[in-house]
């Protein structure tokens, strides 16, 4: 049987935000900025130019000076952190061209990369990141914790950076075992309240039973004439969940 191995302590030294310029990526970068300010993390903030479609005449790289893909990135680049709370943490900007997952992977790795923090609804390359088929090769590959933030988180977090609640989602599977202790790691070290929750398998379907009702006896008489004939039944109870919940006052 496998066990926990648990972390000492949580170090997001360096923190990767991936940005497309959208309304959501500047509210996850908000909250990397916070993290990295907890942390005195630097932050490595980078937008991905879609590769330059493939060509069946060799042609020439084209110089920088005339990349208008890269130039438009620049300036919107510029723009995008104006007036962010970037300029109270370290950070660099990042401007890379290629297949998204390819680029980020590699600068996870060239970087040592402690945390990776993206918007999860984004107009171009991250929408496509995460709602796609490199989503998958995201959460499934990245050798670093991954923090999405989505389009309902509020825009103007309080108390950014601070963690007093975290909700861990178990299917008791090897990635959940996993992710566990970082889980645990950050718990502790934020004084925060870790509730672990696992969702059980719907009942099936009964002709009796406590909670189960025929559909008969939860409609009026008029729909039961339009209901004449058939049998079917209600889940009087929802789906049931077990919670689990642990506080970590202190260290020890």
């Amino acid at each position: 049987m496998e066990t926990i191995e648990e972390r000492q302590a949580v170090s997001f030294r360096k923190i990767l935000v991936a940005t497309d310029f959208s309304a959501v990526s500047k509210v996850a970068l908000k909250y990397a900025a916070g993290i990295a300010s907890r942390h005195g993390s630097k932050i490595y903030l980078t937008h991905v130019i879609p590769p330059v479609p493939r060509s069946f005449v060799p042609i020439e790289p084209v110089p920088p000076e005339l990349d208008t893909d890269r130039s438009d990135a620049d300036r919107d680049m510029k723009s995008f952190v104006a007036g962010t709370s970037l300029e109270h943490v370290d950070h660099e900007l990042l401007l890379e061209r290629g297949p998204t997952w390819s680029v980020l992977s590699e600068l996870i790795g060239q970087n040592e990369i402690d945390l990776l923090v993206l918007g999860t609804h984004g107009r171009t390359g991250i929408k496509k990141l995460v709602l796609g088929s490199v989503a998958e090769e995201l959460f499934r590959l990245a050798a670093c914790p991954v923090l999405t933030v989505g389009p309902a988180v509020p825009d103007d977090p309080k108390d950014v950076g601070q963690v007093h609640q975290i909700l861990f989602a178990t299917d008791f599977g090897a990635a959940s075992l996993r992710a566990l202790p970082h889980a645990v790691a950050l718990a502790r070290e934020a004084k925060a309240r870790l509730i672990l929750l696992h969702i059980l398998s719907p009942i099936p379907p009964l002709d009796s039973g406590p909670y189960w009702y025929s559909r008969k006896d939860l409609l009026d008489r008029r729909a039961i004439k339009r209901w004449k004939g058939s049998r079917s039944w209600f889940l009087q109870k929802p789906v049931c969940h077990l919670l689990l919940s642990v506080w970590f006052c202190s260290t020890s």
